[in-house]
């Protein structure tokens, strides 16, 4: 979205720091804050992508488990002759 607008003070910024709430802080502080949230989310993808692949595993053994059970179920089901 664009909204023409004219910023009376571009050195002071509005930053979200989270769940809707802003706080005005200089360019200096605002990119302080941003690299500190980078950084933040940087190490946060790192411990994603580390339990990922087990969460994966996990899931793949649940689902192999699931069809052996849904097919000892259907094999115990007597066929019905109409």
């Amino acid at each position: 979205m664009y909204i023409s607008a004219v910023v009376a003070d571009p050195s002071k910024l509005l930053v979200e720091i989270g769940t809707g709430y802003f706080v005005e802080m200089n360019v200096e502080k605002a990119k302080d804050f941003f690299k500190r949230k980078q950084e933040y989310l940087k190490k946060q993808i790192a411990t994603v992508e580390e339990i990922l692949p087990e969460k994966r595993r996990a899931r793949q053994a649940i689902n192999e488990n699931l069809q052996k059970k849904v097919q000892a179920v259907c094999a115990q089901i007597p066929l019905s002759s109409k």
